[in-house]
């Protein structure tokens, strides 16, 4: 329904309104579940003719795969680049931002404190956080976070520093194509090249047929998916073993100009 709302000239209003989307997504989620520390990603992707217009906050990706190749239409963050952490520090020093700190290694760190207290990693790949005493209090659980990602939607614990704006990219449709949207307990373990591999087995029939259409071709398309999706599935749940395993959730969609 939020959706629905803010998005009502087509295709103009998407970024905003997927944008605004999120902001609300955020704000019902603080304010339903105010004592959830989880946060979540969020990608989302909106066929309007014969492009795809993807949004994405986190590190859920999602790609178009062809008969012989395939390409990102999201480019998640999974580290913090060096603009990115300019970008943090000249944020902390704006207002809103007062009760955060950014220290230059965790040899600063001696005490919890009222602030967060942040530092980089030395591979710049994860910022760590010492919430505030109050926010270690309300939510339990370690005093130090490691977070690998800028932004999310309805994390509490870390106020300002992860943000619920969306990034935007189009992408034109010029063949039969599926496209695969999944959360990184997917990515980590099968990248996209080897799914290419995957796809070109299990749907390379679909793929290569331009005869292949709607309604006509449902049934098929349908059984190509599923048998694709379960394949792709099962071999990621493989790779992560009977250990730790993160969330693997993902849609395969196929998609035709």
């Amino acid at each position: 329904s939020c959706l629905n709302e803010n998005i009502t000239n087509l295709p103009e209003d998407i970024n905003a309104g997927v944008a605004q989307t999120c902001r609300q997504l955020n704000s019902m989620l603080l304010d339903r579940f105010p004592d959830d520390k989880s946060g979540t990603t969020f990608i989302i992707l909106i066929a309007y003719k014969q492009k795809l217009y993807t949004s994405w906050v986190g590190d859920s990706e999602a790609y178009i795969f062809h008969s012989e190749d395939f390409h990102p239409l999201s480019a998640p963050v999974h580290d913090f680049a060096d603009d990115i952490k300019e970008r943090l520090r000249e944020d902390l020093k704006k207002p809103e931002y007062e009760g955060y700190t950014i220290l230059n290694s965790p040899a600063e760190f001696s005490e919890i404190k009222t602030k967060f207290q942040c530092w980089f990693s030395s591979n710049g790949k994860k910022l760590s956080v010492v919430p505030s005493d109050n926010v270690i209090k309300r939510y339990g659980g370690g005093f130090e976070t490691s977070i690998s990602v800028s932004r999310s939607i309805g994390d509490p614990r870390f106020g300002e520093l992860l943000k619920p704006e969306p990034d935007s990219s189009a992408t034109t449709i010029l063949d039969n194509s599926i496209v695969i949207i999944g959360s990184d307990g997917l990515w980590d373990v099968i990248p996209p090249a080897e799914v290419q591999q995957r796809v070109r087995k299990l749907a390379g029939e679909i793929l290569d047929d331009a005869n292949v259409k709607l309604p006509q071709s449902e049934a098929n398309i349908k059984a190509t998916l599923k048998l694709l999706s379960k394949d792709i599935m099962a071999e990621a749940l493989r790779r992560w073993g009977d250990g730790y395993r993160d969330d693997v959730s993902f849609f395969v969609c196929w998609f035709n100009p």
